[in-house]
This record gives C-alpha cells, sequence and structure tokens, in this order.
C-alpha cells in the first residue's frame, strides 16, 4: 500500500465478541459493532537486526552467562 494510505477495520456483526486487535503479536482489545480502528503507516521506519543463519539465542546465553549445563549424573537405582 502506499504511504499515506489509511485502513479502515469494523465488525459488521460479533454477537460472541471474538472479534479481537492484535497489535506487535499481543492481544490489545476487542471490536464491538459501531467501533472503528484506523490503521496507518508510523511516522518513524523500523529498524531491525538480521542474524546470521546459524545464529542460536540459547547458545549466546549459554556463552555470555557461562552456563555449561548439566554435569550431574542421576542414578536410577530404584528400578529393579
Amino acid at each position: 500500500m502506499p504511504a499515506g494510505s489509511v485502513v479502515s477495520i469494523w465488525p459488521l456483526a460479533d454477537r460472541d465478541l471474538t472479534t479481537k486487535l492484535w497489535m506487535d503479536g499481543v492481544l490489545a482489545t476487542s471490536i464491538w459493532p459501531g467501533q472503528r480502528v484506523d490503521i496507518s503507516m508510523a511516522d518513524c521506519q523500523a529498524k531491525f537486526i538480521l542474524l546470521r543463519e546459524n545464529y542460536s539465542y540459547y547458545q549466546t546465553l549459554r556463552e555470555k552467562l557461562q552456563w555449561a549445563g548439566a554435569n550431574i549424573r542421576y542414578l536410577n537405582n530404584h528400578r529393579n
């Protein structure tokens, strides 16, 4: 859509209150008939980080927090 466009959303009928508005992956609110939501482009641009293909969030945590993992061996002597 071109810059400056506005998208309007409004439920026509919602007997069970199932029309929900989500923003950035989080439930924001419910929308009822008679209400309208207008969506337009933000004044500023989003900045994204491109990660290398083999990036691992959990590997980074292990390295920064010096997590070595569990080195404890558990014996299962309770089984016959």
